[in-house]
């Protein structure tokens, strides 16, 4: 079995991480919603082409009428500065355009800024890389890398100190 772990680049300290879900409400907002993902991943793999701090974005389906993104972006400031910029702002208002008028689409957008010391993965048996495997460093799982606390530097030492209350 192929195992590896993978940590964020020494270079990235903090890391803003975007989960994104789009979900169509009758075969309306179905054809939109799929012109839309369209338009979303294509975005994407310009924005990671033109290294603008987007370093992996992934489409996840989470029902027939609902997919999401996982986005990991360079920084919170890299995320800001391509939302204010063409085409997301032109998909954006188009979107939110739809859901005033039409109703027939739902959107929600989170975004965490995570600690480069503050994550952790294992990946087993993965036929391509995912996530943070994709742009972090890559390690063995082997001695203390087994377990996610261990992963993750939260180990704490186990006191084998017993109190012995029977006198």
């Amino acid at each position: 079995m192929k195992r590896f772990c993978a940590k964020p680049p020494e270079s990235i300290a903090e890391f803003c991480l975007v989960r994104m879900g789009i979900e169509a409400r009758g075969f309306s907002g179905f054809l939109y919603t799929a012109r839309l993902g369209r338009k979303i991943d294509r975005s994407s793999a310009d924005a990671i082409a033109a290294g603008s701090g987007l370093l992996v974005s992934e489409r996840i389906r989470m029902g027939f009428s609902k997919y999401g993104y996982l986005q990991y972006w360079k920084s919170f400031d890299s995320l800001e500065a391509w939302t204010r910029t063409s085409p997301h702002v032109d998909w954006w208002r188009d979107a939110a355009e739809r859901i005033r008028t039409r109703g027939d689409i739902s959107i929600y957008h989170e975004a965490y800024l995570v600690d480069r010391n503050r994550c952790e993965s294992i990946y087993l048996n993965m036929g391509k890389r995912v996530g943070l495997a994709t742009f972090g460093e890559l390690c063995e799982p082997v001695g203390a890398a087994t377990a996610a606390r261990d992963r993750l530097g939260r180990r704490e030492s186990r006191s084998t100190t017993r109190t012995d209350e029977s006198e």
